[in-house]
């Protein structure tokens, strides 16, 4: 009676949070029934969603559109981004120097993997220490609140694997010729009386 047209689950990725490839299929089909034609299920989470739950469930995978925010990378026209990302959030810190962010953009993209949530939160525990000490940020600062070597390469794995994960959607091409087999009859073709279906003629 409520009319729902959408249905959004946040951190959706706690939902594959176990070893069994069909339990992870089992949960996800199950919440896949609270859309229907006329409603849409967004689930919003973590690439650990895309390499380790949407691929283990064929009816689930079938229904699926991706939309992929990827970390900012070492590109000129992602950097041109994250730097003026850094101005910004700058403007709302007591930094020792105004352009402290800009000048050391590119180690915090590193440190961070790329990802805002995560620059956010090196920033907001430099707040703290600064209002906590009457200091300002600087650079040594960001260094000691910086994520550690361990925290920073796992972060990295679990990226390379959701975007290598996400490979898989890439555009199967059609197939426009295949050989028939010795009886005539093409592969997989149950009842061979039957008009195939050709490419070409669409």
């Amino acid at each position: 009676h409520r009319q729902t047209r959408f249905a959004f689950v946040d951190e959706a990725h706690h939902l594959t949070h176990t070893k069994s490839m069909q339990l992870r299929a089992n949960v996800l089909q199950s919440i896949k029934c609270l859309c229907a034609v006329d409603r849409t299920l967004v689930l919003v989470g973590g690439y650990e969603l895309a390499y380790q739950g949407m691929f283990d469930s064929a009816h689930f995978a079938g229904r699926l559109h991706v939309v992929d925010f990827p970390p900012y990378e070492d590109t000129s026209e992602d950097m041109d981004v994250w730097v003026e990302i850094s101005k910004r959030m700058g403007r709302h810190l007591p930094l020792a120097n105004p352009k402290l962010l800009v000048n050391e953009a590119e180690w915090l993209r590193h440190a961070t993997n790329g990802s805002v949530g995560l620059l956010e939160k090196l920033l907001f525990n430099c707040k703290v220490k600064s209002q906590t000490t009457s200091s300002r940020i600087d650079r040594k600062m960001l260094l000691a609140h910086a994520p550690s070597a361990s925290e920073n390469a796992v972060i990295r794995k679990d990226i390379d694997l959701g975007k290598e994960a996400l490979t898989r959607f890439a555009v199967i091409k059609p197939l426009l010729h295949q050989a028939p087999t010795r009886k005539g009859r093409r592969p997989f073709q149950q009842k061979p009386t039957r008009r195939p279906l050709r490419l070409e003629e669409a």
